[in-house]
């Protein structure tokens, strides 16, 4: 796993507003996996909830994707 995204996923379940001030998007990340984090990050956002773990696990789960 690049070390690089992984900071930056790091960062953004930190402080969400990481995504906005950097202007974060999906293609940034070249592993998969990550890919697939921070696209769960940006569901739950979208539904107007907290990014936490409970919040992200849900996703995860509706999505069919607790492998991540």
């Amino acid at each position: 796993m690049p070390n690089h995204e992984t900071a930056l996923l790091e960062a953004i379940l930190h402080d969400p507003i990481v995504i906005d001030r950097y202007n974060v998007i999906s293609q940034m990340f070249t592993d998969p996996s990550l890919r697939g984090v921070f696209d769960a990050i940006m569901a739950t956002r979208a539904k107007d909830i907290a990014i936490d773990a409970v919040s992200l696990g849900d996703t995860f789960r509706e999505k069919g994707r607790l492998d991540l």
